[in-house]
């Protein structure tokens, strides 16, 4: 799994760790459904009632 930023808006402790369980479970998901795509660069931005994931690829 490659390092990719994220960015994260928690009021509590419990809410960064669940943000935390989510954004790996959305890189796994990315690395699994599209592993050959030239994906360079995925930023997961999330607040308590929205979430935004862009993604970086290769033009083919």
């Amino acid at each position: 799994m490659k390092s990719w930023p994220s960015e994260w808006y928690a009021k509590s402790k419990r809410m960064g760790s669940d943000f935390f369980i989510e954004d790996i479970q959305i890189r796994k998901f990315i690395d699994k459904a599209f592993p050959r795509a030239g994906i360079s660069k995925v930023i997961v931005r999330k607040t308590q009632k929205e979430g935004e994931i862009i993604l970086f690829a290769s033009k083919v």
